[in-house]
């Protein structure tokens, strides 16, 4: 059962969800605005956490900013920022065949690991799924021969879409990790 009034009342911090929740594709949510507005207003916390690979979020905040929403530079964390660390944390600084956009191979690069090309998928020792708009067989073929040969897997999310407005999707981590 959800929380009384005294409890969100005594609230100091809000975290919420970005797609799907505080926007769909390029729309923001009907009154979320208002309700980030009125948290801000009444001195409360506000962050925003997502399993959205496609950018950091600086990216993040920005569309938030297109959609009509606001976030502090210290307010959102996704994957991209905790990604490299946790790679480290678990397999040291390695190479890593990388199976998504500029921002994800940027995040890894500056966290000290290796990016490998997809012809060198023999020497992975970690193979990262995240949004990848450049999807491909080649890459599919890579990341699928490289963790059959032991290469450790890692994603930050398993959703298999990513919802747009008007009810529309774009495929998301999970489908290709499927």
């Amino acid at each position: 059962m959800g929380a009384s009034r005294r409890e969100l009342r005594a609230l100091r911090g809000f975290v919420f969800d970005l797609d799907g929740c505080v926007w769909t594709g390029d729309v923001l949510v009907s009154g979320a605005a208002e309700v980030l507005a009125m948290l801000r207003e009444q001195g409360r916390r506000v962050s925003f956490l997502t399993n959205n690979s496609g950018a950091r979020s600086a990216g993040l905040r920005a569309q938030l900013e297109r959609v009509g929403g606001q976030a502090a530079k210290d307010e959102g964390v996704t994957p991209l920022e905790i990604l490299s660390e946790v790679i480290a944390s678990r397999w040291g600084l390695t190479r890593v065949l990388a199976i998504g956009g500029d921002d994800l191979g940027g995040a890894l690069l500056e966290g000290g690991h290796e990016l490998l090309p997809t012809d060198r998928y023999r020497e992975a020792q970690v193979v990262v799924v995240g949004r990848d708009a450049g999807f491909s067989y080649d890459r599919l073929t890579a990341a699928a021969r490289a963790i059959a040969g032991g290469a450790h897997f890692i994603t930050p999310n398993l959703d298999p879409r990513l919802p747009l407005q008007g009810g529309d999707f774009l495929p998301r981590c999970g489908a290709v990790v499927e």
